[in-house]
């Protein structure tokens, strides 16, 4: 049964704004850090409280965007109050403590989320893509990369994994193609660069992902036995190679990979599996040496002389039927010759 009962306006009006000022009130010792997104130009720090908490955000000086934010703590007796006083410089001197956000340059897209323990990461970092699913989680232990480190690809399937220590990576670790895993890079890290048996990707012209090599790494170069492959999985090259470790100090102009030289005897293959050249490499140098002979795609000796890398020398040609077409001599040019002599 319903009872009709008689209310004074005034009652009835101070009982809203009673309603209205609890919500109000309520509303406000909720909301998060309202901080700006963009300043004018020229900030870098800004400290803002919420009750004792402050929350540190980091500008780009010459935008005023955003870049990251995230909690610190005070030294001993400092308020907030005395911190929002501080100049720039003191202000960075207060500690990370709590979860700091990064953003992408020119946005409030998040780039990265992690936990900061006086001022040291701890725990996973996230990084995201624009978008906001995760792209990448790393384990940090005392402000360094300690532990797993995993990739992923835009469905959520995993890109890379492997294992960090001390900042570096150690370890197994594994890269997929995509993520139906077409073909696998893998192999172990020791402080930072590869080391022992590794498998390795390649794209050909269609993007098309191919085992491309096979062989062993010494403190990060090429070391030892190994071998390459052709996009349709054929042998394309079979020797050795010999890690320079001295060449690491004071690499050459290609990068520093280029200080795993090939060396000793190399035999190279047409896609249709044919020997199409084969001869020696001077380990010290990496470069070809000696005499190489040179063949027809269709597996006929082609041609035969002296290299200094380059064809350098006397070098005699054949038709396919192995007779003399002629002989040519070079001098560190594979393609212009300085003499020849004709065979009729």
């Amino acid at each position: 049964m319903l009872i009709k009962k008689n209310y004074n306006i005034n009652q009835v009006t101070l009982s809203l704004l009673a309603l209205l000022t609890v919500g109000f009130l309520f509303q406000c010792s909720s909301t998060p850090d309202s901080a700006p997104d963009k300043v004018e130009p020229g900030v870098k720090f800004k400290i803002s409280c919420v009750g004792e908490k402050a929350t540190r955000h980091h500008y780009n000086p010459t935008t005023g965007e955003i870049r990251e934010r995230g909690p610190v703590i005070f030294a001993k007796d400092m308020t907030c109050s005395d911190a929002t006083k501080l100049d720039e410089k003191e202000v960075l001197k207060l500690q990370r403590d709590g979860e700091w956000v990064g953003y992408y340059a020119g946005s409030t897209n998040v780039l990265w989320r992690g936990i900061f323990k006086k001022n040291k990461r701890e725990g996973d970092v996230q990084y995201f893509e624009k978008g906001g699913k995760v792209t990448k989680v790393v384990a940090y232990k005392d402000g360094q990369q300690e532990g797993r480190e995993e990739g992923y690809f835009s469905d959520g399937s995993i890109r890379y994994k492997g294992q960090n220590s001390k900042g570096m990576k150690t370890g197994s670790w594994q890269e997929y193609s995509s993520p139906k895993r077409e073909c696998t890079t893998e192999g172990s890290y020791n402080q930072d660069e590869k080391t022992g048996s590794w498998q390795e990707c390649s794209q050909d012209e269609e993007d098309k992902w191919y085992i491309s090599f096979k062989g062993n790494y010494n403190q990060g170069l090429k070391d030892g036995p190994a071998e390459s492959f052709h996009p349709n999985g054929k042998l394309s090259g079979k020797g050795s190679y010999r890690a320079d470790l001295a060449c690491k100090q004071n690499p050459p102009n290609e990068g520093v990979n280029a200080c795993g030289r090939r060396t000793g005897n190399w035999v190279i293959y047409y896609p249709n599996e044919k020997l199409a050249m084969e001869g020696s490499y001077d380990g010290m140098t990496g470069k070809r040496t000696g005499n190489w002979t040179e063949y027809y795609a269709s597996g006929e000796k082609m041609a035969m002389g002296p290299r200094n890398h380059t064809r350098n020398g006397l070098w005699t040609f054949y038709n396919k039927n192995g007779q003399i077409l002629g002989q040519y001599g070079f001098k560190g040019n594979d393609f212009m010759a300085s003499q020849c002599v004709l065979y009729e």
